[in-house]
């Protein structure tokens, strides 16, 4: 899915300075949510993360901030990286295709 993401314009970026696992969304630098759902809700149907939304233009212009040092942090992963992939990491990535596919 990443080939086919970064060939299509989308910036990837591969933060490292530690783990980090974030889920958030900015809108319109004055809506922000933040929770553990994923965007793509699984064919189970079953819902047991929660998210908060909030209109706060302070709380947005924090979490940007916060978006921006991390992004600060990480390496922009390009297409042309992405094709240079080990055999290694290709077939760790198909099995998790699956997996996923599992959901």
């Amino acid at each position: 899915m990443e080939g086919s993401l970064l060939k299509n314009g989308v910036e990837i970026y591969e933060y490292e300075a530690s783990m980090i696992h974030t889920k958030v969304m900015l809108v319109d630098r004055m809506w922000s949510v933040v929770g553990s759902t994923n965007s793509i809700i699984a064919p189970s149907g079953s819902m047991t993360k929660v998210n908060i939304a909030a209109l706060d233009v302070q709380l947005a212009a924090r979490l940007l901030q916060d978006f921006e040092s991390d992004l600060e942090q990480s390496k922009r992963l390009t297409y042309e990286d992405w094709q240079k992939r080990s055999v290694i990491t290709r077939v760790l990535d198909s099995l998790i295709g699956l997996l996923e596919q599992e959901e």
